[in-house]
């Protein structure tokens, strides 16, 4: 009896061992964590319920649901040596949260360094024109730049967005009057080609008629007939042909 006690007692204790041993983690949807046991790193959990065995067991989560990142208003100098404020926005997925945790103090510092420093370096080779007509060339190229960085620490570029342009009042204001100027010597170059349009239109008119002198005679009756039919209410003075001018310049002398 006293060997059946003393194993039912083993079996006691080393059911309580067991369970003390024996942890269950959860891990909720939408997260990822990572096992540490003794402060080393063991494995990643996935969403769902673990049975961890062993004493100081722990975890650390991370969200890999997509997630925006915005930098505001950061400042950069364009080709042209001007200075503006840009805004862009960055949505990001954590695909490896191992590398987000353990390859970097950060990961979310990293992302953002990562935007600033391609927005930089893509804005320095713009002119002031074209970043504000070719947004989504800057986009393309800076693209490339923050994904190389994202993927060092685990996530994945869904998306890059450049938000707002902000320039100072005096940049405004000497922005608007370049625009304006070119705008008037356009509108001014528009108006000279079509005066040149009509002078070469009326010196082609007056060689044809010149060598069809009928064309001229034909020209003048068109014209008493439009305003005889509608000008009504309106005088029309009309000249006399050459030919009769000698005639009533005779008996206007006698």
């Amino acid at each position: 009896m006293t060997f059946i006690y003393i194993c039912i007692l083993i079996l006691v204790v080393a059911a309580l061992v067991a369970a003390t041993a024996i942890q269950r983690i959860i891990v909720v949807d939408g997260r990822e964590a990572l096992l540490y046991r003794g402060g080393r790193y063991i494995r990643v959990l996935t969403s769902g319920t673990h049975w961890v065995f062993g004493w100081k067991a722990g975890k650390v989560e991370l969200d890999i649901r997509e997630a925006n990142l915005t930098v505001v208003g950061q400042e950069v100098l364009t080709a042209d040596q001007l200075t503006l404020k840009i805004s862009v926005v960055l949505r990001y997925q954590l695909i490896k949260t191992e590398l987000a945790l353990r390859s970097v103090q950060n990961y979310i510092e990293q992302l953002h360094l990562a935007v600033q420093e391609a927005l930089r370096t893509t804005v320095a080779t713009k002119k002031l024109d074209e970043l504000l007509t070719q947004r989504e060339q800057i986009v393309e190229a800076m693209t490339p730049l923050v994904t190389e960085q994202a993927e060092r620490v685990g996530a994945k570029v869904l998306r890059l967005t450049l938000r707002d342009f902000m320039l100072s009042g005096e940049l405004k204001q000497a922005y608007a009057d370049t625009v304006k100027a070119r705008l008037e010597g356009q509108a001014s170059l528009e108006r000279a080609r079509g005066e040149t349009a009509a002078i070469r239109h009326l010196l082609n008119a007056t060689q044809l008629m010149e060598a069809h002198p009928g064309l001229f005679q034909l020209r003048y009756l068109q014209t008493i007939d439009h305003a005889v039919t509608e000008g009504k209410g309106h005088t029309l003075m009309v000249g006399l042909p050459k030919e009769i001018t000698p005639v009533v310049q005779a008996r206007e002398t006698r």
